[in-house]
């Protein structure tokens, strides 16, 4: 609870920074996608737990360049959308693959879906696909309007696909990541 307090503490200090005074000096680490992931599914299990979900990660091999609360942030947000978007008992799955020279991470569930119509407004700042469902849980409608800032702010996108009664995920991408060495060392090469 201390841990977590304390990172919610600094992350909220990072999104006033983002959102507010539109301050862009983050500092970004290399990090292992699945010592990264690790911490993640570690951090929801207890939620998915409470809620019965059946949370599963598979992601590649990566290195990539983030800020770590930041994108911490961006994947309990949209965990905790998937598991509201299920009546019940439900899966989620955090994926990552490589595609092309960007690293693509996936949030999956098999809740109720969204239909086309809503699904390009879901970014939109407080914008809320169920309003009665949003509000009684809790939501304000700014969640995916900050995690597409977050995205954005470490140089990739974000995007939804859904089928209605079956289910959504959200997409977003990290640009490939080459230390500053390899780059001389290609050059070198080159």
């Amino acid at each position: 609870i201390v841990v977590e307090g304390r990172r919610l503490e600094k992350m909220s200090m990072k999104l006033m920074d983002l959102i507010v005074l539109k301050k862009q000096d983050f500092l970004f680490y290399d990090m292992d996608i699945p010592i990264f992931a690790e911490a993640v599914y570690e951090t929801l299990l207890p939620v998915a737990g409470k809620y019965g979900v059946e949370l599963t990660v598979n992601v590649q091999p990566a290195i990539v360049r983030l800020e770590p609360d930041l994108m911490k942030t961006v994947l309990i947000n949209l965990f905790d959308n998937a598991r509201k978007s299920m009546d019940g008992k439900g899966k989620i799955s955090l994926f990552g693959v490589w595609v092309s020279d960007e690293y693509r991470i996936g949030i999956k569930d098999n809740g109720c879906g969204i239909d086309e119509e809503n699904l390009s407004r879901l970014t939109e700042a407080f914008y809320m696909v169920d309003k009665s469902r949003s509000r009684a849980n809790g939501g304000a409608g700014l969640g995916l309007a900050i995690c597409k800032k977050i995205v954005e702010e470490h140089g990739g996108k974000i995007w939804a696909t859904s089928t209605k009664g079956e289910g959504t995920t959200i997409y977003f991408t990290l640009k490939k990541y080459i230390k500053e060495e390899n780059k001389d060392e290609q050059n070198i090469d080159n």
